[in-house]
C-alpha cells in the first residue's frame, strides 16, 4: 500500500535569526533545512532532514533551492555546514554564486 501523501511538498519559512525551510505535504512535516544568520548577509545551512518516505527522491534539494533563491534576492551568501550540504557545491555548479566555503 502506498502511504505517501498525494499533494506535492511546499516550502515554508520560519522567520528570525534561526529558522527552517520546511517541506510540508498534506499538512505534515516531511523534512526541513535548519538555518541561522551568522553575520549580515551570511546564513549558515546547518542541517537537512527528510522523512524516510522521501529519501532518494531529491526532496532535500527543494528547501536548499528555496534558500538559494532567497539568497540571490537578498544578495546574501549561504554557508553549508552539514555533511549532506558539504557536497552540494560540487554537484550543483549553478548555485556557486551564493555559496560560501
Amino acid at each position: 500500500m502506498d502511504t505517501r501523501p498525494s499533494t506535492p511538498p511546499s516550502i515554508h519559512r520560519r522567520d528570525g535569526d534561526a529558522g527552517a525551510l520546511v517541506i510540508l505535504r498534506d499538512g505534515h512535516r516531511l523534512g526541513e533545512l535548519l538555518c541561522a544568520a551568522r553575520a549580515p548577509g551570511v546564513v549558515a545551512l546547518n542541517h537537512t532532514e527528510v522523512d524516510q518516505s522521501l529519501r532518494g527522491s531529491g526532496a532535500a534539494r527543494q528547501p536548499v533551492q528555496a534558500a538559494v533563491t532567497w539568497a540571490r534576492a537578498q544578495n546574501a551568501r549561504l554557508v553549508p555546514r552539514c555533511g549532506h550540504l558539504g557536497a552540494v557545491p560540487a554537484r550543483t555548479p549553478n548555485w556557486q554564486d551564493v555559496l560560501q566555503a
